[in-house]
């Protein structure tokens, strides 16, 4: 699926498509921030799910434009791994987070994490961080883009808490994008395919 698309580019000379989509998209930070808000108002407080009837509600209510509800609406079916249409909200959102986002990684990671910080405490823990890095994995893949293994996720995750269970998130987001795992994904240098038995 999302990995035909760059299939044949050279990495060297190739920019990640997932960061080329946010110059395409209309969606910015702003409308993410108020999506979030209405997806987690129909958000199950069990389980964080929210329906697919309830997530296209929640674009049409904020208004969002009908090819970006269309790349969502796909996404959202990538993120459906029960095939019951229901998602988790925030990690969906989270991910698809660096869409919204024109900039460099530093903002594009920030506002991850602001999204993700539901009581804007600033602190994460490491289930939340590998979250992230998961569900911003996942939509990448979905750009055809290479993305982070297991092993590195956790790799990436024991650097960052070294021996913490929690940590600053913004205090720490150039030593994230520093990490060799982390340029290896922004510069689409890795070799790991989404649904390849490594992810």
């Amino acid at each position: 699926m999302g990995n035909e698309l760059s299939k044949g580019n050279s990495h060297n000379n190739n920019r990640m498509a997932i960061a080329a989509m946010s110059n395409v998209m209309k969606l910015r930070s702003e409308d993410m921030k108020n999506l979030k808000s209405k997806c987690l108002a129909n958000t199950s407080e069990v389980s964080g799910g929210i329906a697919r009837k309830d997530f296209r509600i929640a674009m049409a209510e904020i208004d969002v434009d009908e090819t970006d509800a269309e790349i969502l609406d796909r996404l959202f079916t990538m993120f459906d791994m029960t095939g019951e249409d229901c998602i988790h909200a925030l990690h969906f959102l989270v991910g698809a987070s660096p869409l919204a986002v024109l900039g460099r990684a530093n903002e594009k990671l920030r506002f991850a994490f602001e999204l993700l910080d539901i009581n804007q405490t600033g602190i994460v823990d490491r289930s939340d961080f590998e979250a992230l890095l998961e569900s911003i994995n996942a939509t990448a893949s979905y750009f055809g883009d290479p993305v982070l293994s297991r092993e590195q996720i956790n790799g990436l995750a024991d650097d960052i808490l070294q021996s913490s269970n929690s940590f600053e998130y913004r205090d720490n987001i150039d030593a994230i994008l520093s990490h060799h795992f982390v340029q290896q994904f922004i510069t689409g240098a890795g070799s790991c395919r989404y649904g390849t038995g490594d992810t």
